[in-house]
């Protein structure tokens, strides 16, 4: 479970970097297609990572981790929300939350890229 939790973070990391790079008062140098910086924590996954990874997962459940950690560029969604939006109960779109995690972990930690 700690896996879930872990990926779950770096999910967050890289869209509180897209926002700040999104921002008025950022930094070039930081933003460069999502690349790590040298002051950048390792545990903050890049965005093309990210990307990347995502690309290969199912549609819906790529849509279901977008919806919720907003990384289509809307406010992230609570899984009651998204359930109303999806018609399932909260119970699965947490159930689906995890296993979708647990692949993107899996995706990124092997590297793949959406042509592999």
């Amino acid at each position: 479970m700690h896996a879930v939790f872990r990926i779950r973070a770096r999910v967050w990391n890289a869209r509180q970097r897209q926002l700040r790079c999104e921002s008025a008062s950022a930094k070039a140098h930081d933003c460069l297609e999502g690349r790590p910086s040298p002051g950048r924590p390792s545990s903050t996954v890049d965005l093309v990572s990210l990307r990347a990874a995502l690309s290969r997962l199912p549609r819906r459940l790529a849509a279901l981790i977008q919806s919720r950690y907003g990384l289509n560029g809307a406010p992230p969604l609570d899984q009651a929300t998204i359930a109303d939006r999806l018609g399932l109960s909260a119970q699965r779109v947490s159930q689906l939350e995890a296993a979708a995690l647990t692949r993107l972990r899996g995706l990124m930690e092997s590297g793949a890229h959406p042509g592999d």
